[in-house]
């Protein structure tokens, strides 16, 4: 769950396109989205390992939409968008 008083957040967006291989190895661009899209419907924040977040003090992200826009004709070619901001612990205490 997202913090609402949070300051500071970075908007992140992420383009990709999912690729099916021509030697039939690794997951295909439909499985992949499928994979993208569980990521999407978690309700928490993701951790993250990237050097290019990092550099920012980025270490969790929480998804807020996921799109596909699927090429008429391209079954093995999915373009994808994921925007998501940056996240932190909420640390309650109790005394």
């Amino acid at each position: 769950m997202k913090e609402i008083y949070g300051k500071g957040d970075w908007d992140i967006q992420i383009r990709g396109i999912a690729l099916s291989r021509r030697d039939g190895k690794g997951a295909s661009a439909h499985e992949q989205i499928e994979t993208l899209t569980k990521w999407a419907n978690i309700c928490d924040s993701i951790g993250v390992l990237s050097a290019m977040f990092r550099t920012k003090g980025i270490y969790s992200i929480v998804i807020e939409r996921f799109s596909v826009q699927p090429v008429v004709g391209k079954w093995d070619c999915i373009p994808f968008q994921i925007d998501a901001v940056s996240d932190e612990p909420i640390e309650l205490y109790l005394p």
